[in-house]
């Protein structure tokens, strides 16, 4: 994971830099596969358990995540495009630095900064569907983290923004949406 941090920080300096390109925002591998993830597991989570199927849930349930409602996610990039950095930015900085580059271009993290118990998410689910999960708990999972979550103070400070869905706010709305969107689908 530091591998890949560093690495995409390097990536986004050197293409800043030799360019004269100002990137505000630059999806990662690590925000796709963990975004993604997440909303797989929203997706099974719920689809699972409106039929009535069980569901896994890994480290017997003692898994910590980052939930961040979709809304957040966007008005978070819509504010960063909104405000490019500039090397003015940067000036008498000194040396290469990825938080403090001469190079127009800033790595942020996009998260709600409220680390939730994984039980807690399946619970609001349970509620918005009027539905008990059937629960499978198992070991951890080989390379999963138990306990993730977003430092946003940087991406705070730089937007005047800070994501903060609540899960029992971003679960009854995405329930509300999966519920009416796939019943005009059958």
């Amino acid at each position: 994971f530091v591998l890949f941090i560093t690495s995409e920080d390097k990536f986004s300096y050197l293409i800043s830099a030799q360019n004269s390109a100002n990137f505000s925002v630059m999806f990662s591998m690590y925000f796709s596969s963990v975004y993604i993830e997440k909303v797989k597991l929203k997706f099974n989570f719920t689809k699972l358990i409106e039929e009535g199927k069980p569901i896994r849930v890994f480290n017997h349930g003692k898994m910590i995540r980052d939930f961040t409602y979709i809304d957040d996610v966007i008005e978070s990039i819509y504010r960063l495009i909104d405000k490019p950095p500039s090397k003015e930015d940067y000036k008498d900085q000194g040396i290469y630095n990825p938080s403090n580059s001469w190079a127009p271009y800033k790595v942020f993290n996009i998260g709600n900064s409220q680390p939730t118990n994984l039980t807690k998410y399946i619970e609001a689910i349970e509620k918005n569907l009027n539905k008990k999960a059937e629960i499978i708990l198992e070991q951890m999972q080989p390379g999963d983290v138990e306990k993730p979550y977003a430092n946003t103070e940087y991406l705070e400070k730089w937007i005047g923004f800070k994501p903060s869905t609540s899960i029992d706010e971003g679960i009854k709305s995405f329930i509300s949406w999966y519920l009416s969107y796939y019943k005009k689908k059958r």
